[in-house]
């Protein structure tokens, strides 16, 4: 039997995947990573008995369930975000129009199942499976004293990676949205101004910190990092948040689910949300659980003096570890996600729907077009060696 599993965006999505892999061999199972751009073409190859989507967005994972449906082939979701409370945002995550068609959805939370038992999809097609890269084994000492700063970014239009090359990253988001009164206009301008504030504010935290600490910026995803080339400061390039995270004592936050990594790995954070209080606010992420769980300075000074402070970090694992480890019990209760998928993939025999060698030849095809074409470093491909070591890379154990 065959689960094909769609990446969205590599270096987000692969947490856990590699462990529920092996699993899933010893169950007959053969898990297939394909990614977004070439999924027709290799569900067509792989001829799935399970197809699992990152979302069901109408420029992403929508089209893919609709070919779904059309084929009879069995679609679960399992959003690569989640978290969230906030029901505009729930909204746009489970779609009540498109998920009657899904076979099951993998939920990260007990609200998020509360919320779909709510609209009337069938409770016991809903799993709360928790989110695999927060199930691992992986954690480091408790930090004694601050040497190394840690920033992560929420921006991603200033410095996004993903407009015309031969263009300005700025003036493509500006001219982006022709109707400006539009909720994507709107937000758009609204959080580059954000993005602005934010890059000032870390500003201000190097300089009056008066070079005593090294700071290293680790950018989002969605961000080019040579954006940020200067002399103040690093930029991080590690692969996964764990390697960036072991560099550093403590971590400077805002809207980041990164947060929920540092925290596991016994890394204190500081929340800017107080210090960026005027600036441009995503009001649907007021309800994000992560953002309750740093530690919220009042003022720039109030930061510098806990930069300082000797028994700041012994007085906060005291308190704010507890904190943390009952909030998030709390939003993530499951620990064994990937039984709880293995479970769900029930054997079943069909009958291949596509020619083998025609799906093979416009699937060959396809790789070497979009390889000319656009290259990105995001998708996986199954067949690459290095997407093999860096899924291996990903796992969430340290018994490998």
């Amino acid at each position: 039997m065959r689960v094909a599993w769609v990446i969205d965006n590599k270096y987000r999505d692969l947490y856990g995947l590699y462990s529920l892999k092996k699993k899933l061999k010893k169950n007959n199972i053969e898990l297939i990573l394909i990614n977004k751009y070439h999924w027709k073409f290799a569900i067509k190859f792989f001829d799935p008995h399970y197809v699992v989507l990152p979302n069901i967005y109408k420029t992403s994972g929508l089209p893919i369930l609709k070919f779904c449906v059309t084929h009879k082939i069995k679609a679960i979701l399992y959003n690569v975000e989640g978290f969230h409370t906030d029901e505009n945002l729930l909204q746009i995550y489970f779609p009540n129009r498109y998920i009657k068609n899904l076979y099951k959805i993998f939920v990260w939370c007990p609200q998020e199942k509360k919320y779909l038992t709510k609209i009337g999809y069938p409770k016991n097609n809903i799993i709360t499976t928790g989110s695999l890269r927060y199930q691992g084994n992986v954690t480091k000492k408790f930090p004694l004293k601050v040497k190394t700063i840690g920033i992560i970014s929420s921006n991603k239009f200033f410095s996004g990676r993903f407009y015309d090359k031969e263009g300005s990253a700025i003036i493509y988001q500006i001219f982006r949205w022709k109707d400006e009164n539009s909720l994507d206009a709107k937000h758009t301008i609204g959080f580059m101004h954000y993005e602005l504030d934010f890059i000032n504010v870390f500003k201000k935290i190097i300089f009056s910190s008066k070079k005593k600490y090294n700071f290293i910026l680790r950018p989002h995803p969605f961000e080019d990092s040579d954006f940020y080339k200067n002399k103040y400061f690093q930029i991080d390039k590690s692969i996964t948040i764990n390697d960036f995270l072991a560099k550093v004592d403590i971590v400077l936050n805002h809207y980041s689910s990164a947060t929920l990594d540092a925290l596991k790995l016994n890394i204190p954070v500081i929340s800017l949300e107080k210090i960026l209080a005027g600036s441009y606010k995503y009001k649907s992420l007021d309800n994000f659980f992560p953002l309750s769980l740093s530690y919220k300075v009042k003022n720039i000074k109030n930061l510098t003096q806990i930069f300082d402070d000797k028994t700041f970090l012994k007085n906060y694992k005291k308190k704010y570890k507890l904190k943390f480890d009952k909030i998030f019990n709390k939003f993530h209760p499951t620990k064994n996600g990937i039984n709880l998928m293995i479970k769900n993939f029930n054997h079943f025999e069909k009958k291949r729907k596509f020619n083998f060698f025609k799906s093979l030849f416009f699937l060959l095809v396809y790789e070497i077009y979009y390889f000319l074409k656009y290259d990105r470093d995001t998708a996986y491909r199954f067949y690459s060696i290095k997407d093999q070591k860096l899924l291996k890379k990903f796992d969430i154990f340290n018994d490998k």
